[in-house]
């Protein structure tokens, strides 16, 4: 994280040769009006108190399973990768975020 006089800016590292010194100069972003309230809207829309019990870990449950038919004497097979890959259209989600967060405000609001 690069700390700023007006928030943070944050770089996700893979790697230790991606350390590196914080930038002398960082650019301003300038960010539009319409932007900064689609930002805000989706992080109020996916906003709500964390339940782990929600969350698994599927690559510990497929190594488990794994592991247990081996032991049994089952062979592993290799999944199929073939298929088609789970790249989606960025904006097209958010737009489908936010008009399902629109929808949810405009029942919730005739409920009153």
């Amino acid at each position: 994280m690069y700390p700023r006089e007006k928030g943070l800016i944050a770089k996700t590292l893979f790697f230790h040769d991606e350390i590196v010194p914080v930038p002398k100069q960082i650019p301003q972003v300038e960010l539009s009006e319409g932007e900064v309230t689609m930002a805000k809207t989706l992080i109020n829309s996916m906003t709500s108190p964390f339940v782990a019990e929600k969350y698994r870990d599927e690559y510990q449950e497929r190594l488990r399973d794994a592991i247990l038919k081996k032991i049994h004497g089952q062979d592993i097979v290799a999944v199929d990768t073939s298929g088609p890959s789970n790249v989606i259209d960025l904006m097209e989600a958010l737009q489908k975020t936010l008009d399902m967060s629109k929808n949810k405000d405009m029942n919730m609001s005739g409920i009153a």
